[in-house]
Parts: C-alpha cells; structure tokens; sequence
C-alpha cells in the first residue's frame, strides 16, 4: 500500500515550470552556436525591416505583390521574434526555466506565425495566376482591399484554427518530468512530457498539418501548374523570358508583352464574335460518351472482361452482406464496416458499368445533362466515400491493437452508425457543388466526350466559358476529402506499428499484424490507384486512353477484388462463405 500511495501523490502533482535543456546530445558547446544564430536574426530584422521601408517610401511599389511580400516580411520578423530572444537567453545565461503559459504561448504563436507564412505563400501564387493566365482583368480582381480581405482570413483562419494546439496541451497533467530536450516550446516536445493520454493532441496536429499546410502547398502548386500551363503557349520567347525574372510582373509597363499578347488574341476572337454569337447562345440538349479515344474501332472487344469484372462485384459483394447478416460472430464493429465497404462498391460499380456496356454493346452513345451531372456526383460520392469507410476501419484496428482494453467501449454498434452517418454527410455535402458548378457552365457547341463515363474535368472541358472554379473545387475536394483520409490512415497504421514493434512476443505482434493485414492491402491498393490515376493524366496527350481506361479500372476493381482479399485473409469470412454457400454444415463456430 505505500509505494501505491506515493506514486499518487507524485502523480497528483503539477510542476510550475518547463525546463529547456537547448540542443539535444551537444549541451557542452552549444554556446558556441549562439554567435551566428544571433546573426541571423540580427539578419533577419535588417533586411525584413529595409523591405518595409523601401515599400512604404516607394510609390511604384504599391501594388499588391509588394504588400503581400511586405505581410511576409512582418511574418518573419514575428516568427523570428517569437523564438530567437529565449533560445539567446539560454545560451548566454543558461535561463533555461520556461513558465507553463508562457511555453503555451510561444505554442501559440510560433504555429500562428508559421501557417500564417504558408497562407501568405498561397495568396502570393495567386496574384501570379491572376497576372498572368487574366492580365486584363488584374487590375480589377487584385486591389487595396482584396490584400485587405486575403491577408485578413488568413490571419482568421490560422488564429482560429490554432486556438486548440495550446488548449489541449494546457490540459494535459504535467506530475513529473519538466526537461525538454529542445530550444523551444514545441508541441509534441511539450506535450510528451504529460502524464495522461496525448493521442487527441498528436491527432490535431497532424490533422491541423494536413488542413493547412497541406491544402496551401496543393494550390500553390495548382497555381504555378496553370501559370506554366499558360507560359508555354505564348509564341513570344520575350514574353516568356520576362515571366520567369521576377515569376511574373505586377506593374502594368512591366506586363505589356504579356498583356499584347492577350489583346492579339481578344482581338482575334473579337473577329469571330458575329459569327459565332448565334451559336454560343445554344445550349446543348445531351452529352455524346464516345468510349475510349483512340481505340473507338475494337474498343467493344473490352466489354466481356467488364462484365465478368461488373458480376464478379455484384456476386462477391452481395455475398459478404449476406455472410456477415447470416452470421452473428461477423456482428462486429470490424465486418459491420466491412459490409458498409460492400454496399459502397456495389454502388460505385453499378453507378458507371450498365452505361458503359451499353455504350460497348448496343452504341447507345447520348446521355442527358442531367443524367450526366448526377452521374459526377454519385461517382465522386461514392469515391470519397470509400476513403472515408478505410479510414473508419483504420482507427477501428489502431484502438483494437493500440488500446485492446477500452476497444469494446469506444468501438461499437453506435460508434459505426455515428462514423458512417458523418462520412456519408461529409461526402454527400462537399461533392454536391461539382455537378452544380458542372451544371452552371455553357455547353454551346461541342458535346462528345472522350471517356465512357461522365467526369467532371472531361465534361466542363467543354464548356465555352470559364471553368477555373470547376477545377479549383476538384482540387480542394481531392486534397480536403481523400488527401485528410489518406494522412490519417497512415498516421493511424504508423502507430499500430509502433505498438505492435514494443510487444516481446512474437506470437502477439504476429496476431496483430494479421487482424488488418487484409485492410491494409486493400488501402495501399486503393490509394496507389488514386496516385496512378493521377500520373496517367500525364500521359493523357500521347496516349489518351490510358488515362481513361485506369479511370474505368479503378471504378471496377476495387468492387471487384476487395471481396477476394478479405475472403482469403480472414478465417472467420471464409468459415462464414462455407457456411452460408452450404459447403461446410460441419465446420465449427469460432
């Protein structure tokens, strides 16, 4: 009874203060790094502040691009002001001592001014694209006040979003260990210290990581992809070569050649407007699927493996539902998810394989716009529902391995419904602007489309007006709904390894590893498809059909061959298929 009773009386206590020990395994000589690291940040307000000034005094200057570089410079000042004073401070008078809400708000502060700086990245690439892919229309979308609005929500967005991270590391118990082997309050580094439970603080952090800087660099990129996009099809070399000096210049005399070129071509099609009012004014009345582009002559050869792959889903799937209802050791959280992941696939197949086979089969090539645009949405419905059904699973096995004990509490029949009822809310929600932006565009001349089912980006292709919006939505959608998932069924199977590498039997990590060995299968399968997919696009211009057969492919054989894999790894579904098919009266219960 004593050593019980002192371990809760140390355990019932909260320490005053952090302690940080500076660069770990180099304490001897850190201090000798204090002399260029206070030159850097002596560096750091120099320059930063002579960019504020320059811009201010200079009138040219006053163009957006330069505010936003002078936000950036007041960023760095600040993320530098937040950490560099302490760590000088500890290596020069070895105040090492931290308090605890002060440690909470360097947190703070330190994350604020960080995503702050990606934010601020991203409104920069924006001004690019507009500058350069609509130079007519700059001056009339990037002001004073859009800057204003811009660097306004993102210090919104950040502020708020980051209010958490200090939160719940302020509410963690602190009951022994104050040494944190780093420089500067960082979340994880603090938080590790904590005697109860993190795994919420590590979850919205990385959560956080993938929401913000995740969904930054992903515009950026797209940004600079279309910037590249509408560089190389200029015809001028001059005009290009001055793009890439300063990225793209913001002054209307600096952006003439690009802006000429612009008016050539509005002029150009300025020639053409009477002819072709008439017929932009028509809008029209159905979409032509004309199949695989570029094999359209022996493409119906393809129909039979299809169909087979089509029947093989429908029979395999609709026999997991039945095993699964029939059995009540299936009647678990596990096999519950499992059977969801059926009805899913089911859907998915049966939302594009009738049409597509009756493209092959009977040439019956038309479709409705509105048949079209439901067909976007169900497919990128049912899709993104997929990931969010892994990744209901994945943190179903990290709580089953990670915490055995509490599984029965937190994982059960209202936990599935509540998890599946979110999924299908989220997903049926941020995918219903797809078909409506697709719906809002104007088809007025060309309507054949080179796939066999309807995509978003291959529909609004055709449209005569501007579709930026419609693939800017496809972007976030992807990187908000499969890119979040993703990231966390990693995360989640990273820390499932972690466990199961810190169990002495090898009999146990051998159990472990085979209860979502089947899972993980189907997850790396599903999302090395998705980066496939992706990749192919690339190709799309040499050989078009690659891209648009993997399309059809990965609609087809997730349905198809997620079946067969749980069937072979697991017993209990193979006892069950027994079972409920009649080939094993005699085989017992497990």
């Amino acid at each position: 009874m004593d050593t019980p009773t002192s371990v809760t009386n140390s355990s019932s206590l909260q320490i005053s203060h952090f302690t940080l020990m500076g660069l770990p395994g180099i304490h001897g000589w850190q201090h000798w790094l204090s002399l260029p690291l206070a030159l850097l940040y002596f560096l750091a307000l120099c320059a930063n502040l002579l960019i504020m000034i320059t811009i201010q005094n200079e009138a040219t200057l006053h163009v957006p691009m330069y505010h936003f570089l002078g936000i950036l410079a007041v960023v760095d000042m600040g993320l530098a002001t937040t950490i560099m004073p302490k760590i000088l401070v500890t290596f020069w008078f070895d105040a090492k001592a931290i308090s605890l809400p002060e440690c909470f708000a360097q947190i703070y502060v330190i994350h604020c001014f960080f995503f702050m700086e990606s934010g601020i990245f991203l409104c920069m690439a924006l001004d690019r694209y507009i500058a350069i892919c609509h130079p007519l229309r700059y001056l009339s979308i990037v002001t004073d006040t859009f800057v204003v609005k811009a660097t306004g929500f993102m210090v919104l967005r950040n502020g708020l979003f980051i209010i958490p991270v200090p939160i719940l590391s302020a509410q963690r118990h602190y009951c022994s260990k104050n040494e944190i082997d780093h420089c500067l309050c960082s979340n994880l580094g603090v938080t590790s210290l904590a005697c109860n439970d993190i795994t919420v603080n590590k979850f919205y952090q990385l959560i956080l990581a993938w929401i913000l800087i995740g969904s930054d660099m992903a515009l950026v990129f797209s940004s600079y992809v279309l910037i590249l996009h509408s560089v190389l099809r200029l015809n001028s070399p001059e005009a290009i070569s001055k793009l890439w000096g300063p990225v793209a210049p913001t002054s209307f005399s600096s952006s003439s050649s690009i802006q000429a070129d612009a008016e050539k071509k509005t002029s150009h099609d300025m020639d053409t407007t009477l002819s072709t009012t008439n017929s932009s004014r028509l809008q029209v009345s159905e979409f032509i699927l004309v199949g695989l582009p570029g094999i359209h002559e022996w493409q119906h050869w393809l129909s039979l493996p299809l169909a087979l792959l089509y029947i093989l889903a429908l029979i395999a799937n609709i026999l997991i539902l039945i095993t699964i209802q029939h059995e009540p050791s299936l009647h678990q959280p596990m096999y519950q998810l499992l059977g969801i992941l059926a009805i899913v696939d089911i859907g998915l197949a049966t939302t594009i394989m009738p049409k597509i086979l009756a493209i092959l089969w009977f040439d019956a090539k038309a479709i409705s716009l509105h048949e079209c645009f439901a067909q976007i949405y169900a497919i990128h419905t049912f899709m993104c529902m997929e990931s969010g059904i892994f990744l209901c699973m994945a943190v179903d096995r990290y709580v089953a391995i990670c915490y055995p004990l509490q599984y029965s509490s937190i994982v059960n029949e209202a936990s599935v419904i509540k998890a599946t009822l979110s999924m299908v809310l989220r997903n049926g929600l941020l995918t219903i602007p797809l078909p409506v932006l697709a719906a809002q565009r104007h088809y007025c001349s060309r309507n054949e489309i080179d796939h066999c089912l309807c995509s978003n980006l291959g529909v609004t292709s055709l449209a005569c007006d501007d579709v930026t919006i419609n693939r800017v939505y496809q972007l976030a959608l992807a990187w908000v709904t499969l890119g979040s998932d993703m990231g966390l069924v990693f995360a989640s199977y990273a820390l499932i390894v972690r466990s199961v590498l810190r169990l002495n039997s090898a009999e146990a990590t051998s159990k472990a590893l085979s209860t979502c060995s089947s899972h993980l299968i189907l997850i790396v399968f599903f999302y090395t498809a998705v980066i496939v997919l992706s990749v192919t696009h690339l190709a799309g211009r040499k050989v078009p059909f690659i891209p648009v057969l993997f399309n059809v492919l990965h609609n087809v054989m997730p349905p198809a061959f997620n079946p067969m894999v749980y069937a072979l790894r697991t017993q209990e579904l193979r006892v069950g298929f027994q079972r409920v098919l009649g080939l094993g009266e005699n085989v017992s219960r497990k």
